[in-house]
């Protein structure tokens, strides 16, 4: 999984210029440090309410899969200490190819994580309060999920917590990848004692 940052060309001179080079090489190879002790970069954690598209290559039971293939991480920081939010898998699988995709919250021994099916609402009317405090639908550990219904995981560990809403967007019995629609509702670096610039619990997901 790589994460780069655009860095815009400027014309205030040759230092300048050579900053912004650094911090773009920085990034993009994979130099930004999100494990250190103190103040974190804002660039280790993800962007609130943004939906993305995500892609998972194929399931976790297959042959040759690992996180890289199978695991959703968020942000810099849970990339960089093994921390996904959600992990793709097919129950009842033939050749990795099974008719039902399932999700697990995947978690340690030192943490707690959980999903919930939210039912057939759309990703963006949902925010961090309703889900977290009025929602009626258990909590799990690992759910099939279908297409046009959107999901909440919550994983709290001694090092950070992370909340994120997602929904099935692609998905076909023929072929291995399966892709969502994510957003982050809440991420807290516990380490540092952190909160991703922005939360609000009463914010919606939007484009």
């Amino acid at each position: 999984i790589e994460f780069t940052e655009t860095v815009t060309k400027t014309n205030k001179g040759p230092m300048l210029r050579l900053c912004c080079f650094l911090l773009l090489v920085t990034v993009v190879y994979g130099q930004l440090d999100c494990r250190q002790t103190g103040t974190l970069p804002p660039a280790c954690f993800p962007t609130l309410y943004q939906i993305f598209n995500y892609t998972f290559a194929q399931p976790y039971s297959c042959k040759g899969s690992g996180y890289n293939t199978s695991a959703l991480f968020v942000s810099p920081y849970f990339n960089q200490t093994g921390q996904p939010a959600l992990l793709y898998d097919r129950t009842g699988s033939e050749n990795c190819m099974g008719k039902v995709a399932s999700f697990e919250a995947p978690t340690s021994s030192s943490g707690f994580a959980a999903i919930a099916d939210l039912g057939e609402v759309p990703l963006t009317s949902i925010n961090f309060e309703n889900v977290m405090y009025y929602n009626p639908k258990p909590f799990v550990q690992r759910l099939d999920v279908v297409m046009g219904h959107t999901y909440v995981t919550m994983q709290t560990t001694v090092e950070a917590q992370v909340s994120v809403a997602f929904r099935l967007v692609h998905f076909s019995t023929l072929a291995k990848p399966l892709t969502i629609e994510y957003a982050t509702l809440q991420t807290v670096i516990h380490s540092s004692w952190q909160e991703t610039k922005g939360f609000s619990p009463s914010e919606k997901p939007h484009m």
